[in-house]
């Protein structure tokens, strides 16, 4: 057995592995963000009683980004065969989630001395 303990992983889930790894790095930290901004709105927007429409939109846009943040965290182990041609259509769906959300960061500027 290899060291990893992996030495029965096939070749499709390894490459499908190191692919959702580059991915989770791309854009976990900006989801988690996304997600804890989108929460705060959302629980801010349910104490709100005149705006109820709103909250079943945030409350589908945070459902469908902790699917996304589940999906990313998947272990090597438990990814299952179907994901493995369809990963760059999710990276696409990721990244149309992304740009239609924008986190707005505020703009650093360098500190003279």
């Amino acid at each position: 057995m290899a060291e990893s303990g992996q030495a029965d992983t096939p070749d499709w889930q390894e490459e499908a592995y190191q692919k959702l790894k580059a991915m989770k790095e791309l854009y976990l930290p900006n989801l988690i963000e996304m997600h804890q901004k989108l929460c705060h709105k959302l629980q801010k927007e349910e104490t709100d009683a005149q705006k109820p429409e709103g909250t079943g939109k945030l409350s589908m846009m945070k459902l469908y980004m902790e699917r996304i943040i589940a999906y990313l965290q998947v272990s090597k182990s438990n990814i299952p065969i179907t994901h493995r041609d369809k990963l760059s259509s999710y990276e696409k769906q990721i990244l149309g989630f992304i740009s239609s959300i924008k986190v707005e960061k505020p703009v650093s500027t360098p500190q003279q001395i």
